[in-house]
C-alpha cells in the first residue's frame, strides 16, 4: 500500500506540519490539498491538545497520512524535528532522497504549485538547488487597533500581492540536517541547517504562491506565545527586562508553560500585578520585540473588552511614537522584505540601520545595494532576466539601459509585477520612444 502511494521519480516528497486541536480545520484543509500530490503527509499534533477520534479519522482516510501525537514542551524547533526525523526514516525505508514541503495550518499552497510540485522540484534538484522560496499572498485581518508599524510587522505588504518569500520547500541532505532555535532562548523562531552541506536557495517564479490566512486575534495570540516562551523578537530572552518581569510574575502565580499562561489569559480577571504589566506593555518600544509585547497586551484586552478602562483604551488607540532609530530600523526591515523577500538577519539589520543613521548611505541607495548582492542575483535568477531587459532596450529604444531603468525592470519582472513579455510594449509606450520614433 505504501509503495502505491510513492510517486514516480528519484525522490520522495513529504509534507510536514505541527498542529494542535484548535487548528484542526486548517490542518484538514492542508491535508486535503496536499495529500494527492505528495508521497506522505506527516502531521505532528500536540499530545496535550490532541484531535478528537472523529477528527483523526478524517485525516487518516488518506492512506499516505501519518499522524503522530507527541508532547509539546514549549520548543518549536524540537517539535518540528519530529516530522523531519520521520521523513528521514521514510527516505531510508524507500532508499530515496527526500524533499520536504512544510507549512503551518494557516498556510496553503496554490493549486498551480501543488499540481506541478514534482516536476518543479525535479527541475531545481537537477540544478543543485536544495531550498525553495515561495511567494506569499497575504490574507491578514487588519484591526483598527493596529498602527502602521503593527501592520508592517504582520504583513510584509498589506496588499494581497506580497513580495515576501518563505522557504517552505527543502531537500533533506543527510541525517545531520535539523531545526535549530535562534537567539538567546532558541525555543520559538528557528532555522534549519547542516554542518556539512550548505544551502543553495532559489525563489520560485512569482506565479507559484502560498496564501497565509491569519485572523487578527491569532496574530496577537502568537505574539503572546513568542513573548512568554522566548522573550519576543528573535528569542531575545533575558536581554529584554520586560520578559524577566513577566516570568517572575508567572512564577509567583505557578504558571510554568505557555499552555497554562494562555489558559490564564483566556480566563480573564487576571492577577493585579499581571494586569498592570499588560497595561505597561502597551507603551513598549516600537521595536520588533516591543511590538510583540504590545500585541500580547492587545490579545488580552480583545478577549476581555469589559476590563478596558478609559486609560487603557487611550493607550490602545495611541501607541507610542517610533523613535528615529526605530523608524529607520523598520525601513531596513521593509527593504529586506521587498528586495530579498525575507526578514533581515540581525547583523544586516544593525549594519544598515546604523549606516543610514550616520548618513553613510541614503534610503534611496539601500534598495540598489541589496539588489547588487549575490543573494538577490541567485535567488531570483537575475542574470537571465537582466540579459532580457538589455535585449529589449537594444531592440526597442536602440540603446543600453541606464542603471536605474535596468534595476527597476529586472525587479518588476522577477517579483511578478510585470510579465517578461510585456516589457517591449511598455518601452514602446514611453515618452522616449515617441520622441525618437513617433507613433510608428
Amino acid at each position: 500500500m505504501v509503495e502505491e502511494a510513492v510517486g514516480v521519480g528519484d525522490f520522495l516528497i513529504v509534507y510536514g506540519q505541527i498542529t494542535y486541536d484548535e487548528e484542526f480545520n486548517g490542518t484538514r484543509r492542508c491535508v486535503e490539498e496536499m495529500a494527492p500530490y505528495v508521497d506522505y503527509c506527516v502531521i505532528v499534533c500536540e499530545k496535550q491538545r490532541p484531535f478528537s477520534e472523529e477528527q483523526k479519522k478524517e485525516l487518516l482516510k488518506y492512506q499516505n497520512v501519518i499522524l503522530l501525537e507527541e508532547p509539546y514542551n514549549d520548543n518549536h524547533p524540537e517539535f518540528r524535528n519530529i516530522y523531519l526525523n520521520k521523513a528521514k526514516e521514510l527516505g531510508k525505508q524507500h532508499g530515496k532522497p527526500v524533499w520536504m514541503c512544510v507549512s503551518d495550518s494557516d498556510e496553503y499552497y496554490s493549486e498551480e504549485l501543488r499540481r506541478n510540485l514534482r516536476s518543479i522540484i525535479a527541475e531545481y534538484d537537477s540544478k543543485g538547488v536544495n531550498q525553495l522560496g515561495i511567494r506569499c499572498l497575504e490574507q491578514f485581518e487588519i484591526h483598527d487597533w493596529m498602527d502602521e508599524i503593527d501592520k508592517l510587522k504582520e504583513a510584509p505588504t498589506i496588499a494581497r500581492q506580497s513580495t515576501y518569500y518563505k522557504l517552505l520547500i527543502f531537500k533533506i541532505c543527510c541525517d545531520q540536517l535539523r531545526y535549530e532555535g535562534i537567539g538567546v532562548e532558541k525555543r520559538v523562531h528557528e532555522t534549519w541547517g547542516c554542518p556539512i552541506h550548505p544551502w543553495v536557495p532559489a525563489h520560485l517564479p512569482p506565479n507559484l504562491t502560498y496564501t497565509h490566512v491569519k485572523p487578527c486575534i491569532k496574530t496577537w495570540r502568537n505574539s503572546a506565545r513568542n513573548v512568554f516562551i522566548a522573550g519576543g523578537g528573535n528569542n531575545l530572552g533575558d536581554r529584554v527586562p520586560l520578559w524577566v518581569e513577566l516570568r517572575a510574575i508567572c512564577n509567583a502565580l505557578g504558571i510554568n508553560s505557555w499552555r497554562e499562561f494562555e489558559a490564564y489569559l483566556r480566563k480573564g480577571d487576571v492577577d493585579i500585578l499581571l494586569k498592570k504589566f499588560l497595561v505597561k506593555c502597551l507603551d513598549a518600544p516600537r521595536t520588533d520585540w516591543g511590538v510583540e509585547y504590545r500585541e500580547m497586551s492587545l490579545y488580552y484586552w480583545a478577549l476581555h473588552p469589559n476590563e478596558i478602562t478609559p486609560e487603557i483604551l487611550h493607550k490602545i488607540k495611541n501607541p507610542p511614537k517610533a523613535t528615529v532609530e526605530e523608524e529607520t530600523e523598520w525601513y531596513v526591515v521593509s527593504m529586506y522584505r521587498q528586495i530579498l523577500g525575507r526578514e533581515p538577519d540581525d547583523a544586516g539589520r544593525a549594519y544598515y540601520t546604523q549606516a543610514l543613521l550616520k548618513g553613510e548611505i541614503t534610503r534611496e541607495q539601500l534598495p540598489a545595494i541589496l539588489m547588487a548582492s549575490d543573494e538577490y542575483r541567485i535567488k531570483f535568477n537575475v542574470d537571465e532576466v537582466t540579459q532580457w531587459v538589455i535585449k529589449c532596450y537594444a531592440e526597442v529604444l536602440k540603446r543600453p539601459p541606464d542603471e536605474s531603468g535596468l534595476r527597476a525592470y529586472v525587479d518588476h519582472i522577477v517579483k511578478g509585477r510585470i510579465k517578461k513579455d510585456e516589457l517591449p510594449d511598455i518601452l514602446r509606450s514611453s515618452e522616449e520612444y515617441r520622441q525618437k520614433f513617433g507613433n510608428a
